[in-house]
């Protein structure tokens, strides 16, 4: 059998929580919870050694850490719906928090909107939304 995981994501406060469960004893519906309440990943195997490739990579995930605090801000403009859909969390200030970001590693942030034709009609193009997005660096700054 080989590990599953889910997407991980950043806890607000900065710390992650993966679960590990091994052979048929573990309550996967628990581990599952636990690990995307602490925005982290659920891995599963049957031996020690179906976890062994998931356990090094998140080792491997924390050592190539470029950027953590990943947030970012969409802003429709007037007129224009936008539905979000990741499972991203947002912040107090109505910024999507992303996943920490490891060097040569991408975020992604699905949308959709709905644009009025009213607001296309000719013209070759048309401001939909404003996006502003900021992380902190491995020195800790923003």
């Amino acid at each position: 059998m080989t590990a599953v995981r889910s997407k991980p994501l950043k806890s607000a406060a900065g710390v992650t929580t993966s679960t590990l469960g091994l052979g048929r004893g573990f309550n996967e519906d628990l581990m599952t919870t636990i690990a995307r309440a602490g925005r982290g990943r659920a891995y599963y195997g049957e031996t020690a050694e179906d976890l062994m490739a998931p356990f090094r990579e998140e080792f491997d995930l924390l050592n190539a850490v470029a950027g953590s605090k990943v947030t970012c801000l969409l802003k429709p403009v007037p007129g224009i719906a936008m539905e979000v859909l990741n499972p991203y969390p947002r912040d107090a200030q109505g910024r999507i928090v992303l996943p920490d970001v490891a060097w040569g590693s991408e975020a992604v942030i699905a949308v959709r909107l709905r644009v009025p034709a009213s607001m296309v009609g000719d013209a070759p193009l048309v401001e939909l939304l404003s996006a502003s997005g900021s992380y902190t660096d491995l020195e800790g700054l923003v």
